[in-house]
């Protein structure tokens, strides 16, 4: 019984993470598209990126940062 108390809290935690998680992303998204609907200008910049070791991996991962108003996002 114990067990599966556990399991289900950890259920219910990780279900809250991954809907917060949704909600964010959906958030910024939503900010994005208002902003660029409203013709406003975002400067844009590469803050890190990644990629393999091997020969021809190219680049794996860009992650771009914006910045508007003095916020940045990611």
């Amino acid at each position: 019984m114990k067990v599966l108390v556990t399991g289900l809290v950890a259920l219910v935690a990780g279900l809250g993470l991954a809907g917060g998680a949704v909600a964010y992303r959906w958030h910024v998204s939503s900010e994005a598209d208002r902003l660029r609907a409203d013709g406003v200008p975002v400067t844009a910049y590469v803050s890190d990126r990644a990629g393999g070791g091997g020969r021809g991996s190219g680049i794996d991962r860009i992650e771009l940062s914006y910045l508007y108003k003095d916020d940045k996002w990611k």
